[in-house]
């Protein structure tokens, strides 16, 4: 098996794999809003595509976007997340 197979493999089985774990709603929407419960207190979480992050933004126009490395695992590349208490 080539190189170039096992790598165009490895991207099908993440892609399979991030779809499983967000119930296929990363493609069937551009915004996702949530609520967390950490030991600070309740947050609302807001992740968003590129095309969402701009409805996001003409809302609340200060808002901070973040991807870290335990988002990127579960998220595709374009999606990014902010929070807010």
């Amino acid at each position: 098996m080539t190189e170039n197979r096992r790598q165009r493999r490895a991207a099908a089985a993440a892609t399979r794999k991030r779809s499983r774990q967000t119930g296929g709603l990363l493609d069937r929407f551009d915004i996702v809003v949530h609520a967390k419960v950490n030991p600070a207190g309740p947050v609302v979480m807001v992740d968003a595509n590129a095309k969402g992050r701009p409805i996001v933004e003409d809302l609340w126009p200060d808002v901070e976007w973040a991807r870290d490395s335990r988002y990127a695992a579960s998220f595709p590349p374009d999606w990014q997340f902010t929070a807010s208490a």
